[in-house]
């Protein structure tokens, strides 16, 4: 993991968003694996929300330890900027609410991505995935319920949240409303047999979803737990293999 300083990134992000040079019609603008501190979050923040323009279709910020409150704030820009052009955000590894995390901070984040969800910006891929130590939880739910309204993401990843069952329960109700989500990736999020089931039902009824990315671990999980149910139960199995 590398850091810039605020310095670096307010003179890229000025360089990129202010001068007049033509550009290509897809910018990538990748910040992966940098640690931001409060200040590099308040510098992107800032010319996120006032720069002349925003050329960037594709904006990485994978594993940069934004935590929940810098998660918000980057996000809850782009919301307030509307720029018309990101159609990739991937932003995976970043939120572990930890004993010192309150309420609202949670709160803001949710509202945030759940805003940026249901906003008229032209997201095609969106990448919330945690990992081991960057993990939101049930947390997760509601950001995931915002889909329902929502007509451009094709590709979703909200893997590695450890939320349960009620994620499952979540993209299945989902999946009973949605008619463009093509690729949705939920693996390491503790589902059980039960969960499963109920999300296997709706995706026979789905039209739109061409992939499910396989919760091969969940489902070695679960298999364990109860092996005779999961025998029985062999439709999840066979609806998430045939994608």
């Amino acid at each position: 993991m590398t850091t810039l300083d605020p310095v670096c990134y307010a003179d890229i992000l000025s360089s990129l968003f202010s001068n007049n040079t033509p550009l290509p019609n897809d910018v990538t603008l990748n910040f992966s694996r940098n640690k931001f501190t409060h200040a590099d979050v308040a510098a992107v923040s800032t010319h996120i929300e006032g720069s002349p323009r925003f050329p960037v279709s594709r904006l990485f910020l994978n594993n940069c330890s934004l935590g929940v409150e810098g998660m918000s704030i980057i996000v809850q820009s782009l919301v307030e900027r509307k720029p018309g052009t990101l159609k990739d955000f991937s932003a995976s590894c970043n939120m572990s609410p930890g004993f010192f995390t309150s309420a609202g901070t949670i709160h803001n984040a949710q509202t945030a991505l759940t805003r940026l969800i249901k906003s008229s910006e032209p997201l095609v891929e969106l990448d919330l995935s945690g990992d081991d130590s960057h993990r939101f939880g049930e947390y997760i739910i509601p950001v995931v319920e915002a889909l329902k309204s929502n007509s451009s993401l094709r590709h979703v990843d909200f893997s590695k949240h450890k939320a349960g069952d009620k994620l499952a329960l979540a993209l299945a109700e989902v999946l009973a409303q949605n008619s463009t989500l093509n690729e949705v990736w939920f693996d390491k999020n503790s589902t059980t047999v039960e969960g499963f089931k109920v999300l296997a039902s709706k995706l026979e009824e789905n039209k739109s979803i061409c992939s499910i990315g396989p919760p091969l671990k969940d489902m070695a999980r679960a298999e364990k737990a109860n092996k005779e149910e999961v025998r029985s139960c062999k439709d999840p199995t066979t609806v998430v293999s045939q994608f």
